[in-house]
């Protein structure tokens, strides 16, 4: 994991209304942005002053997002807006709008709309800065926080290489996915092949999985034994698949159950679609 720090100007912004009007400003020595970042999270951070961040994030199978979390937000938010301006040396310092964002928890403000976040990054790289703003639902004031883009460039082309690299997925998405199929089908759907090659681009990176469980099953139409060669197949549908995108044969395991595990009573067609699976789960280090 890459650890840099840049040092920017950044502050704290009081914008002027009938109730309050002053600004807090850190100076340029204490200000900091922090990056790290691995093959499943790319992070922008920098403090911002009293307490709290301002975060810039991408995840391995999410869209990038920013996010402030500070004690200083409103208990109640009425509103939350990015604005951008693109002349910062102007005292009027003219913004415009360009995303809002909603309340996250007791001190959180999040905006997740990845074009506009990715298309502002690049705005930044230019010399934008970015300012986020909430309204106080209870007094009407308005507090903003000025996202600096002082030696921005070097910092974000960490963060773009960082985001190349991502993986697909994550643990937690790639370990226990399932594949639902048609009445007495075995074929895979293109939708289907996409996510066995996101698990099988996963399992190439875990060193740490020992096994993958490939089980497969039916809904209660049919005989018990027709119904267990049924879920047989399907199993070993996903299994070769895996298999021809690269996974190691020994570590797979198939198993057949027929009808004999519903997830939901096959008392009527949407349900019986439910139980009409396969389940594809991976183990790392011998956990069951």
């Amino acid at each position: 994991m890459k650890f840099t720090k840049l040092f920017i100007t950044a502050g704290l912004i009081i914008l002027p209304t009938k109730l309050l009007a002053y600004t807090l400003q850190t100076p340029l020595d204490l200000i900091e942005w922090d990056f790290k970042g691995d093959r499943f999270l790319c992070q922008m951070e920098t403090p911002l002053k009293f307490d709290g961040y301002a975060r810039i994030t991408a995840e391995s199978g999410q869209l990038p997002a920013l996010s402030l979390d500070t004690f200083q937000r409103p208990v109640s938010v009425d509103s939350a807006w990015l604005s951008l301006n693109e002349q910062v040396w102007r005292l009027d310092k003219l913004s415009h709008k360009w995303l809002y964002g909603s309340s996250s928890g007791e001190s959180g403000l999040y905006f997740d709309d990845a074009r506009a976040i990715k298309a502002l990054l690049n705005k930044m790289e230019k010399g934008a800065w970015a300012q986020v703003s909430v309204k106080d639902k209870d007094s009407g004031e308005v507090k903003s926080w000025d996202i600096p883009s002082v030696n921005f460039s070097q910092s974000l082309q960490e963060m773009k290489q960082c985001m190349a690299q991502l993986m697909p997925i994550n643990f937690e998405q790639a370990r226990d996915n399932v594949f639902h199929f048609s009445l007495n089908a075995t074929e895979l759907t293109p939708a289907d092949k996409e996510r066995l090659a996101l698990i099988a681009q996963y399992v190439a990176y875990d060193k740490s999985l020992t096994h993958i469980l490939v089980d497969g099953h039916t809904d209660s139409s049919g005989h018990s034994l027709t119904n267990l060669k049924l879920s047989k197949k399907r199993a070993n549908q996903v299994r070769d698949a895996l298999i021809e995108l690269g996974v190691d044969r020994t570590l797979v395991e198939v198993r057949g159950h027929g009808d004999r595990y519903p997830l939901v009573p096959n008392s009527h067609y949407a349900n019986r679609e439910k139980n009409r699976r396969v389940q594809v789960r991976l183990i790392q280090g011998g956990a069951s």
